[in-house]
């Protein structure tokens, strides 16, 4: 018979799982950091979502409310911003998101250029409190 090994004490966490982040605090990832594409203002210039867009297949799913009058606003208003800050919306959703305290990265599958160049803009520049406030209260 196998003895057991003593397993060391683990303390408790409190408040979550989350709470024992390290001296940053507790950092998560940023996961569908685009709101299957309403953030990267594709569907603000078309009547409907496209078939077989994720917004048409899963939006009520793991996207909802991302694709309502009200949130479309809010996306076209971030578009102005974005242009005003020279980013595409989709650069400075994703700058913004990598510039919050609890996000330790946001999680992308960038297929084409015009991705991967969103990716590219909220890497390489950092944006100023006034843009990051702007863009929080937006979608308070």
């Amino acid at each position: 018979m196998r003895a057991e090994r003593p397993q060391p004490a683990r303390p408790r966490r409190r408040g979550g799982p989350l709470a024992a982040g390290g001296s940053r605090g507790p950092r998560l990832p940023g996961i569908l950091p685009l709101a299957g594409g309403v953030l990267s203002d594709r569907y603000l210039d078309v009547a409907a979502p496209p078939p077989g867009s994720r917004i048409a297949t899963a939006g009520e799913r793991y996207y909802r409310g991302s694709y309502s009058a009200d949130n479309l606003a809010r996306v076209a208003r971030l578009r102005d911003l974005a242009r005003d800050n020279g980013f595409s919306t989709a650069g400075l959703a994703l700058a913004w998101l990598r510039a919050l305290p609890g996000v330790s990265a946001p999680i992308v599958s960038p297929s084409t250029e015009a991705q991967w160049q969103a990716v590219r803009e909220a890497w390489e520049h950092n944006l100023d409190d006034g843009v990051l406030a702007t863009v929080s209260d937006l979608f308070r």
